[in-house]
């Protein structure tokens, strides 16, 4: 009699144990697991030649460029970039550069829309016909690189100035290391003395971009 008991007292605890396994295992299968995921940060060196049409005083005008830089994760860049004017008006000189710093934001697949910068200073050299060296404008010959001795006189005068220029684009990779880049852009120039607003003006962009994108 007494092993009788003993047996199912033996019987009682071991259906106890497996029903409280049971009930813990039912418990960890109906929570989420946590675990601690590493993903790589791709980040790379880039460069794209850029050309670009736009207006200089008022004529239709190309301007050809390179920009480039480091770019974190496929969307911060901080690079510089230079310009310079291969078409326009004639006898005139116009060139830009400066840091650049974009943004990329994906739109799936293999098309990209970046915004991006570039602030810096720049110089133009430009023609001038006067009645005198100098002129009317309180320039001064100091300033001029003037041709012949007679007057009316020709010459050529050279201004710096502040710039910014504003750029959106679309990037489309035709493969993992080289893409197109279309866009369209505004170039602002400072307003120092003979330059007014006549080298500012809107811009159509093409170019490519070589690195990982």
């Amino acid at each position: 009699m007494m092993r009788s008991r003993h047996v199912w007292r033996v019987t009682l605890v071991g259906l106890a144990v497996l029903a409280a396994a049971g009930t813990a295992a039912a418990r960890a299968e109906g929570q989420p697991t946590s675990r601690l995921t590493l993903e790589k940060i791709d980040n790379g060196w880039i460069i794209s030649p850029d050309f670009r049409k736009t207006t200089v005083d008022g004529e239709a005008s190309h301007v050809a460029g390179v920009y480039g830089g480091w770019l974190m994760d496929h969307q911060l860049l901080i690079g510089a970039g230079a310009y310079w004017l291969v078409d326009g008006p004639t006898d005139t000189e116009l060139r830009y550069f400066g840091p650049v710093v974009g943004w990329t934001t994906k739109l799936g697949g293999r098309f990209d829309v970046s915004l991006r910068a570039l602030v810096g200073v720049g110089s133009a050299t430009r023609r001038f016909d006067d009645d005198g060296i100098g002129g009317n404008d309180g320039v001064g010959c100091s300033r001029f690189r003037c041709y012949g001795r007679s007057f009316p006189a020709f010459g050529r005068y050279r201004d710096e100035f502040f710039v910014a220029e504003p750029h959106i684009s679309l990037f489309t990779r035709l493969t993992a290391w080289v893409g197109v880049d279309v866009g369209l852009g505004y170039r602002f120039t400072g307003r120092e003395l003979d330059i007014g607003t006549s080298l500012e003006g809107a811009s159509a962009s093409f170019g490519f971009r070589i690195g990982s994108s």
